[in-house]
């Protein structure tokens, strides 16, 4: 039988986290205030770190910094985990309006 772990966020959000090998992550949408509470696994840490680098192409270095970020506490690796997401989507929102930029820019 898999338990959901929930964590409370900052500003009461939740973040419920499906057993059975699948983790399901709401980050916040704002500035993490104060330290998300709450247990996550450190095989659903390395999912939710996956989770949130879906689609992004990595090499053996970067495997390795995520599995060693994923031993890290859970407010940790949640609020980092949270920082990827809004910085996805930070950079979604710009590049909808923004030209392209170089790499020298």
């Amino acid at each position: 039988m898999f338990v959901d772990t929930v964590v409370v966020l900052a500003g009461g959000e939740v973040a419920r986290i499906s057993g059975a090998g699948s983790a399901t992550m709401v980050f916040p949408g704002d500035p993490v205030e104060v330290a998300p509470v709450g247990f996550v696994s450190a095989v659903d840490r390395g999912q939710l770190l996956a989770g949130v680098l879906a689609g992004v192409r990595l090499g053996a270095w970067d495997r390795r910094i995520i599995a060693w970020l994923a031993g890290w506490d859970a407010e940790t690796v949640l609020t980092v985990a949270s920082l990827i997401s809004r910085a996805r989507a930070a950079g979604l929102a710009a590049g909808a309006s923004d030209p392209p930029r170089s790499a020298a820019a």
